[in-house]
């Protein structure tokens, strides 16, 4: 959800796939911020025996009490099941906070840096195996494979990572439901800083990622991260991750920091301000929790997990 800008020149047109596209990006998600604040007035989130997807935070100054939720940038019916679960509490907030907002000019942001300038070719930027691999698998899931010349590294590495969404994702159905109240939407983070993220790692380092998400199609990675969900273990969530990290620790390691950590730190400076003067409702990808946590933490918040039943 800094070193280099999106790239100006015209790029070629990919056909109708900004959309979907835009939503998987929107999909895809530890140094300390120190406050001359009193200490946490209960325990760190850790300490938790059973540390969920869903917190309350109380500020150390009497700030009004906000809530987060750890979300997944998906569309499947067992996630947006939350959605009933946290109604009564989003109903009650004075600001929806999410990662960004996917507005018509952050779409067409989103469609012009996805796509190679004229005259690039991710043939060469990826070599000839793996494009040959990619092509494939275009033509596995029934995709026109004519846009696939076009695009960037790491959106081909977003379109194989992420399933189609026909749908809104459970951060955007929030979203509409806020606006639907009254409820003022903010994002932490701009567009061009999402797409920052990912189009700055290195290409050796885009490349291994396209490498290992076309030796796992099927989307285990995903659906091992979704089951953990559904039960609302965080702990779970964390070791599906880290299970992932372990069959290629260097590559995951700066994925992870550029798409976690360095995020985290951006986007909970943004938050503290809100925090301290309005009733928030806080929503963000959930491996975003232990690094929002840990910073709450000491900022002086208090954060305790809510369970959250069906209605």
């Amino acid at each position: 959800m800094r070193r280099e800008k999106v790239n100006t020149q015209t790029p070629r047109r990919a056909p109708g796939r900004d959309g979907r596209l835009a939503t998987m990006l929107i999909g895809l998600l530890l140094s300390g911020i120190a406050h001359a604040s009193a200490a946490p007035r209960c325990p760190p989130w850790q300490s938790f025996a059973r540390p969920g997807i869903f917190w309350s935070i109380q500020g150390p100054h009497g700030d009004p009490h906000s809530h987060l939720l750890g979300t997944m940038h998906l569309d499947w019916a067992d996630v947006l099941s939350v959605v009933p679960a946290v109604e009564p509490i989003l109903r009650k907030a004075s600001v929806f906070v999410m990662e960004t907002l996917l507005t018509h000019h952050a779409i067409a942001i989103l469609h012009r840096a996805m796509l190679l300038p004229a005259g690039g070719s991710l043939k060469s930027l990826i070599g000839p195996e793996l494009y040959a691999r990619a092509q494939n698998e275009y033509k596995r899931r029934g995709w026109s494979i004519a846009a696939l010349a076009d695009e960037q590294p790491w959106a081909l590495l977003v379109t194989l990572s992420v399933p189609p969404m026909r749908h809104p994702v459970l951060d955007e159905v929030l979203a509409q439901h806020a606006r639907r109240w009254d409820i003022p939407v903010i994002g932490l983070e701009s567009t061009d800083e999402q797409i920052d993220a990912l189009s700055t790692l290195p290409l050796a380092i885009q490349r291994s990622l396209l490498r290992e998400a076309l030796a796992h199609p099927d989307g285990r990675a995903l659906r091992a991260l979704e089951r953990q969900y559904r039960a609302q273990s965080l702990s779970g969530l964390v070791h599906a991750a880290n299970e992932r990290d372990a069959h290629h620790p260097r590559t995951n390691r700066i994925f992870f920091r550029r798409l976690l950590h360095d995020r985290n730190r951006r986007m909970i400076a943004r938050l503290l301000p809100i925090l301290g003067h309005r009733r928030a409702f806080v929503a963000v990808g959930a491996l975003h929790l232990p690094g929002f946590l840990s910073r709450l933490d000491k900022a002086g918040y208090c954060a305790r997990p809510i369970t959250l039943r069906e209605p």
